[in-house]
């Protein structure tokens, strides 16, 4: 009985695999650009012994057989059958049938299959599509930003299907986190933000992955886009806050700056300059915005203190020292005017030689000095006998230059004309009792005692009834006999020649120089020759102090002398050993 019941089934299944057949269409899944498309189906086959079933592809229109080629669509594809299931004793067999196309363009794919061994049995058709994949327009770009700023990435996407998932992913120094949680937009633009970056975001690769809804996926990778942080710049050294320059030059201003990279300095208007300092020559309010990279204006950069330019005022003497009209014995004053400058100093001289602001110049007399604001004044108390006939004349120098004035002549109270030798100069003195229509006196000199030539002037006292002295100073006098005359001419033109006289002057031991005679650095002190012994020099400032004391060594006829700290104004160099002695001046600008 139970023999008789398993016949009856065995019978029964082998009638129901008595024939090959498919299971189904193939079937798969819809794939991306740039992906496979895999069909797979499979095929069931009955027999004693069955030859291996022979398929054959239908891919559109065009027909394949098992195997690795190229559709005549230009499609490369891999087809094959695997023998899945054997039931020998049953002969029955499964076979996996699979075909696999190899990247084929954006499109819609309809596959069959045939088993052509023998009666062809065939399958159904499967269609799949291959999609689009999202692509960048405009890839995410480079960034850098300042410390405590935030750093804001955008790419601008186009294909694929929205919706669009999105994440944004950071890597710094091998630590990946995401950064503006993960979204989904159905636009073009995805926008990230790092915020408030620190100085350990420099360098970190930014990735942004993005998801369509049909699953295909674009990656902008870490290698491509980077997140570069400067640090804030710290301003060490404001400019000055105000500057001067010289009328025909210029003054630099500056400011210096930690983790500084830019400098936009403005004038209020527009830039003017981009490095640590700039030079100007116009008149102005000046600033300067000091950045990093990603430091600029409004994003961690700072601006430095305004400086403000000044042109310095001309130089120029407006009242010029008179003659204080005093005798011998007597006090008064005389005073000099001008426009002030920068850091002028005011020195005056008695007969070419430099007052300090108090000196004696003999017992029981003496001459001071008061300066003020644009204005400078000399005073003597009991003038000395030894003073009669000095001219009085003031230098004013600030730092874009100096002014000489004109003498002014202290009087005396006898009548004669004379010549001396003083500091390888030569004074001449004259004196009147009274002068009518005196316009100028024009001092001459003359080395053969007949042809003269001019060397100065002095004005003339107009009409007076007082006796007056004059005196000049000759400092260029030709070495051996020297004549001078004093050339006296009034209002309407009339001249009138005094007497002759002379002076002899020896050739100075000292024959000094120099060079340069304003400086800002460096002057030297030349010797037209070598001595045989020392000659002590020093260095006095306006107010008569001693700045150096040094010495140019016997054999030597070179003193360099750095200025370079030295304030700015007129230097007296006095070179003396114990018979002579020369005094020669210089300006530190």
């Amino acid at each position: 009985m139970y023999k008789s019941i398993l016949f009856s089934i065995l019978f029964s299944f082998v009638a129901l695999i008595s024939f090959g057949q498919f299971n189904g269409a193939p079937t798969g899944s819809d794939a991306c650009d740039g992906s496979n498309l895999v069909f797979s189906t499979t095929y069931n086959a009955t027999g004693i012994h069955p030859a291996t079933p022979i398929f054959e592809w239908t891919i559109g229109v065009e027909s394949v057989t098992v195997g690795t080629g190229t559709t005549p669509d230009g499609i490369s594809y891999t087809a094959t059958s695997t023998l899945n299931t054997a039931l020998v004793s049953f002969n029955f067999y499964i076979y996996d049938v699979v075909i696999t196309l190899n990247s084929p363009a954006v499109a819609s794919y309809t596959v069959g299959v045939a088993e052509t061994t023998g009666t062809a049995h065939t399958s159904g058709t499967a269609t799949l599509d291959i999609n689009s994949n999202p692509i960048f327009l405009t890839p995410t770009a480079s960034i850098t930003t300042c410390v405590g700023q935030n750093a804001d990435f955008t790419a601008t996407i186009s294909g694929g299907t929205p919706d669009y998932n999105y994440t944004w992913t950071k890597n710094s120094a091998g630590v990946e986190a995401t950064f503006s949680s993960p979204g989904t937009t159905s636009g073009t633009s995805i926008a990230g933000t790092v915020s408030s970056v620190s100085i350990d975001d420099n360098n970190s690769g930014i990735k942004l992955v993005i998801t369509d809804d049909n699953g295909c996926s674009l990656t902008h990778p870490y290698g491509t886009t980077k997140l570069y942080v400067d640090a804030a710049p710290t301003i060490t050294a404001q400019p000055d806050a105000t500057a001067v320059f010289c009328d025909g030059s210029d003054v630099t201003i500056s400011v210096a700056a930690d983790n500084a990279l830019t400098y936009s300095w403005h004038d209020g208007s527009s830039e003017v300059g981009t490095s640590t300092s700039y030079i100007a020559n116009t008149v102005g309010t000046y600033t300067v915005t000091v950045g990093n990279t990603g430091c600029s204006a409004g994003t961690g950069a700072v601006v430095a203190t305004s400086s403000v330019v000044s042109a310095s005022p001309t130089l120029a003497i407006t009242t010029q020292p008179t003659s204080p009209g005093i005798a011998e014995g007597e006090s008064g004053s005389t005073s000099v005017s001008y426009t002030s400058g920068t850091g002028e100093t005011v020195t005056w001289f008695l007969s070419g030689e430099p007052l300090v602001h108090s000196v004696n110049t003999s017992a029981g007399t003496g001459i001071s000095i008061t300066n003020g604001v644009g204005t400078s004044t000399i005073n003597f108390t009991s003038v000395a006998a030894g003073d009669e006939g000095k001219a009085v004349s003031v230098t004013i120098a600030d730092d874009c230059g100096f002014v000489n004035s004109s003498p002014a002549v202290l009087p005396v109270e006898f009548t004669y004309v004379r010549a001396g030798v003083l500091n390888n100069s030569v004074k001449v003195e004259w004196e009147t009792a009274s002068e009518l229509n005196n316009e100028v006196f024009f001092i001459e000199r003359s080395v053969d005692g007949l042809t003269f030539t001019e060397i100065g002037n002095q004005q003339g006292a107009g009409t007076s009834l007082e006796v007056i002295q004059y005196s000049f100073i000759d400092v260029a006098p030709i070495a051996g006999v020297n004549y001078y005359r004093i050339r006296q001419v009034d209002f309407d033109g009339t001249m009138e020649y005094s007497a002759v006289v002379k002076a002899e002057v020896a050739k100075s031991s000292f024959v000094v120089s120099i060079n340069p005679t304003a400086s800002s650095s460096q002057v030297q002190i030349i010797l037209g020759e070598t001595y045989e012994q020392d000659l002590n020099v020093a260095v006095y400032d306006a107010l008569g102090r001693t700045i150096m004391n040094s010495a140019i060594n016997a054999g030597n006829n070179l003193l360099p002398i750095d200025i370079s700290n030295f304030t700015n104004g007129q230097y007296f160099v006095r070179l003396f050993n114990e018979t002579e002695t020369i005094t020669k001046t210089f300006f530190k600008l």
